[in-house]
């Protein structure tokens, strides 16, 4: 026999199954849209080093860490732990140049996180990041990039002498 109500609590409960699955399904595509950004950031703000970070750089350009002095003669003397490693190898973009502020001049080299949307993490983790390369020598900066900034994060950078780069700022 029919019955009206068993129905429509079997309706509304595939209605609950697939809504629930729908939000599976957002969440899982929220995080690929959010990694594909974080990538195309990345890919951005290294094509665009020169112009981007010519304001405290002569001639930047995007180099691999390898490339800092100093680092690899330190990671062969086991001067950095393997953890130590695994954060500066995580680091989203290295950009050498002259120090435009330095005088007599000298090469410079900046530790930038990359960020669509820059917190006290990013600021934090290129600090970091600068002091363990700076471990071999070389003149380092922590430098954060991204399209927009938090307040806090912008007070924590004024606090760390971390360099910021917004998009907004060249556009």
């Amino acid at each position: 026999m029919f019955d009206p109500c068993e129905d429509a609590l079997a309706s509304f409960a595939d209605a609950r199954d697939n809504v629930e699955r729908m939000r599976r399904d957002v969440a899982i595509r929220s995080g690929i849209i959010r990694e594909c950004t974080g990538i195309a950031y990345e890919l951005l703000f290294r094509q665009k080093a020169p112009s981007l970070f010519g304001e405290w750089l002569r001639k930047p350009r995007a180099i691999e860490i390898d490339e800092v002095p100093g680092f690899d003669e330190l990671e062969t003397a086991g001067g950095y732990t393997s953890q130590e490693l695994r954060r500066l190898r995580a680091l989203d973009l290295v950009v050498a140049g002259t120090d435009r502020c330095a005088s007599p001049a000298g090469p410079m080299f900046l530790a930038i996180e990359i960020s669509r949307t820059i917190d006290l993490e990013d600021i934090d983790r290129a600090a970091e990041r600068a002091q363990l390369l700076a471990r071999g020598g070389a003149k380092t900066r922590a430098a954060v990039a991204g399209k927009v900034i938090t307040a806090r994060a912008r007070v924590r950078a004024d606090e760390t002498a971390t360099l910021i780069r917004l998009l907004e700022d060249v556009a």
